[in-house]
């Protein structure tokens, strides 16, 4: 008994960090300097790359009907500009996927308003508007592309990395 308590004792004390209020004090600060700059909403190859990716769907998944195809021909229109939304003023009501994604970003990933960038696409015609979500993630830039594709939720995996 006293060898199990005396290998526990031992287990805790190297276990637990030494100093950690001073090792890990400057880490954020330095993190967030090495985070990349996220592009405005209007960048020639942001759009680029969203419209890049939108097409490789279409084509993995093409639609027979012609009201699909007519959708897919208005997204891909609707994809030629976009305008930023600030993130703090997004309403859910607008879109809770969005909203949703949002926040489950803010919490998981530790990440203020600031640190963010919603786009909204211009919407002409019956088409919902597409949103690009824009965070920094392990040095990169991740862009979700939101209210995509139908019943999408807010943790798909549609996103390009920001290249």
């Amino acid at each position: 008994m006293q060898k199990f308590l005396w290998l526990l004792s031992v287990f805790v004390v190297l276990s637990t960090p030494v100093r950690a209020e001073e090792n890990f004090g400057t880490l954020p600060a330095a993190a967030a300097e090495m985070q990349p700059v996220l592009p405005s909403c209007s960048d020639e190859n942001l759009k680029e790359q969203v419209k890049e990716k939108v097409m490789d769907y279409f084509e993995k998944n093409p639609r027979l009907s012609i009201v699909e195809r007519r959708r897919q021909q208005l997204l891909l229109r609707n994809l030629k500009n976009f305008s930023e939304i600030p993130v703090a003023e997004f309403d859910k009501k607008e879109n809770f996927t969005v909203a949703d994604k949002i926040l489950m970003t803010k919490v998981n990933d530790g990440l203020e308003d600031k640190d963010l960038r919603l786009c909204r696409s211009d919407v002409r015609g019956r088409v919902q508007p597409v949103y690009l979500f824009l965070h920094p993630e392990n040095y990169q830039i991740i862009v979700d592309i939101l209210n995509f594709r139908p019943g999408q939720s807010a943790n798909s995996d549609f996103f390009i990395i920001y290249e």
